[in-house]
């Protein structure tokens, strides 16, 4: 960080700046710092790339000779569509946890290499959707606040 910093043309103003965003003292400071909201805005992204990816299933799903399976996805879009309207990194975090697990079957007499598309779509979307829950909402808000704070305490050391 020292290093970038002297590169910049007022180093100081910018390791203030770059200090700033981890000076949060509680959670709901956390949850409407910019650094938070940006977060929460890239994540809400995947999610509507998650999304996009299951309208397409469903609609192959739907298509004339489909395996009709729209049973199977529209509870998955619909929870995703909510979770891309939360505010925070809690509300995401829990709803996160409620998407419905569901078996993509279809019916019998479809098109099998529409049937294999909906379901590698529905896999995939399946995988990303834990690799959000896993990866970037592993842990607790409390948590990240402690991570936070201890950055803070880090970079005020570098600031003096």
């Amino acid at each position: 960080m020292y290093k970038f910093a002297s590169g910049q043309i007022e180093p100081e103003k910018w390791i203030k700046e770059a200090i700033s965003v981890y000076d949060v003292s509680s959670k709901e400071e956390m949850e409407q710092s910019k650094w938070m909201q940006g977060y929460l805005e890239l994540q809400k992204n995947r999610l509507e790339g998650i999304l996009s990816q299951l309208n397409i299933a469903l609609t192959i799903s739907e298509s004339e000779d489909g395996p009709k399976c729209a049973k199977a996805l529209t509870p998955i879009i619909d929870k995703l569509q909510e979770i891309t309207e939360s505010r925070t990194y809690s509300a995401m975090q829990s709803e996160l946890q409620n998407i419905p697990s569901t078996r993509v079957s279809g019916k019998k007499d479809c098109d099998e290499r529409k049937k294999e598309q909906v379901k590698v779509i529905k896999n995939d979307a399946t995988k990303a959707i834990k690799d959000l829950t896993t990866k970037q909402f592993n842990l607790t808000l409390n948590q990240v606040l402690k991570a936070y704070v201890k950055q803070n305490q880090v970079l005020n050391i570098l600031e003096n």
